[in-house]
């Protein structure tokens, strides 16, 4: 899981988790959410449900950060909305110990000054272009270096 990616990761569960009740408390297509809703399995809807419960429970700056990523969310490509939801599922499969652990590290890296976030996002945009045996041999380094 890559860790510099992880806050869009996140988000995304977010987003989807509370995409059905924004969509229904704006308004807009009720005709198809009833249409929708009423094809549900009684677990789906189970699932909705909660997610409304916890809708209800956040504040309404929570509920405004929300939307407004919603919104951002949409406008990204498609091919980077599939990603975005790709990496939420990884992350969802993860056992809650390695969530935790995924999370502080999140927590740890908003915490930084924007320019160490930025500095902490330029490498790990290069780390990505390297080869298999590249981030081996840079692993091999970082270990031999912590020995020290």
């Amino acid at each position: 899981m890559k860790r510099f990616s992880l806050f869009f990761v996140v988000l995304t569960g977010i987003l989807l988790a509370t995409l059905t009740v924004a969509r229904a408390e704006e308004g807009k297509g009720f005709p198809d959410q009833l249409k929708r809703w009423e094809q549900m399995s009684p677990a789906e809807k189970k699932v909705i449900r909660e997610r409304y419960r916890m809708w209800k429970k956040l504040s309404p700056e929570e509920k405004r950060f929300l939307r407004n990523n919603y919104r951002r969310f949409k406008k990204l490509p498609p091919e980077r909305r599939r990603e975005i939801i790709r990496r939420f599922r990884e992350f969802q499969k993860l056992p809650p110990r390695e969530k935790r652990r995924v999370m502080e590290n999140l927590k740890r890296f908003r915490s930084l000054p924007p320019e160490r976030r930025e500095n902490l996002r330029k490498l790990f945009r290069k780390w990505q272009h390297l080869s298999p045996e590249e981030k081996r041999i840079f692993r091999q380094r970082i270990r031999h270096k912590e020995r020290r």
